[in-house]
């Protein structure tokens, strides 16, 4: 009897020692069966593009005494106004240009010419500066509204700003704000989330000369608005009091066409 306890016993002893050998021996057959992974190679990545932008270097650009303005001729307008409203408000003279970095502007308004519909002399009609731009190729039913009924409203984007207060310009140079309008109607549309903290994507001055004549010069990056392979733009300006109504300067209501310089 005691041999063949002993005999159970070793036998139960052993159950664990086979088991384990035939779990092992199943784990290094299954690492054998299995499949060699080779790792695919990866294209390199291209290297991050610099998007840093020095906001002070528009600044530069800008001409405080004007002087350069005499050498360019004034812009053609773009098409016919028709039996259209004028809203040119003493405007004497809008002059464009630009170089493979920047587009300029220059307007010249008689102050005393700045006028309501009944007549009364209206100097904050000139308060803020708009410069509506087609920055998307798109020529038509976009934003602009009344301001520009005698355009096909091509515009989608809107720098706007202040610039003086009452024709009294600024000791601040124009900053203004980005805003989407391409689908605005009649308004200044809505901030364009992308570039609402972009400083100096445009930048202007005012100052008077010869007592009533108020004189503002731009400039805007075209790079920072995607213009830097366009052929061409399309601009429509305008002054407003500090909303979209009548109380407004728009120098042509059909806008301006650039040839721009690459």
């Amino acid at each position: 009897m005691d041999c063949i306890f002993q005999k159970a016993v070793c036998m139960i002893c052993l159950v664990p020692f086979f088991i384990c050998c035939e779990r092992a021996g199943t784990d290094d057959a299954d690492e054998m069966s299995a499949p060699l992974i080779i790792p695919v190679p990866q294209p390199e990545l291209p290297p991050e593009e610099d998007d840093t932008v020095d906001e002070q270097e528009i600044l530069k650009h800008l001409d405080d005494d004007f002087s350069w303005w005499s050498d360019i001729p004034e812009q053609e307008r773009l098409g016919s106004a028709g039996n259209e409203l004028q809203f040119e408000r003493g405007t004497r003279t809008v002059k464009l240009h630009s170089d493979k970095d920047y587009i300029y502007g220059y307007v010249e308004i008689d102050t005393t010419k700045v006028l309501s519909r009944y007549g009364v002399w209206s100097p904050e009609y000139l308060n803020n500066l708009g410069v509506w731009i087609d920055a998307d190729d798109v020529h038509s039913g976009q934003g602009g509204g009344w301001f520009f009924s005698s355009s096909s409203k091509p515009y989608d984007i809107l720098l706007r700003g202040r610039i003086s207060e009452n024709a009294v310009p600024l000791q601040e140079s124009w900053n203004p704000r980005v805003n989407d309008v391409a689908a605005s109607g009649d308004s200044f549309g809505v901030s364009d989330p992308d570039r609402e903290n972009w400083n100096n994507v445009g930048t202007g001055k005012a100052k008077i000369v010869d007592e009533t004549i108020f004189c503002c010069s731009f400039v805007i990056d075209r790079k920072r608005l995607g213009l830097e392979n366009f052929t061409d733009v399309r601009i429509g300006i305008s002054f407003d009091s500090g909303g979209y109504n009548d109380y407004a300067v728009i120098p042509y209501r059909t806008g301006f066409e650039l040839s721009l310089i690459n």
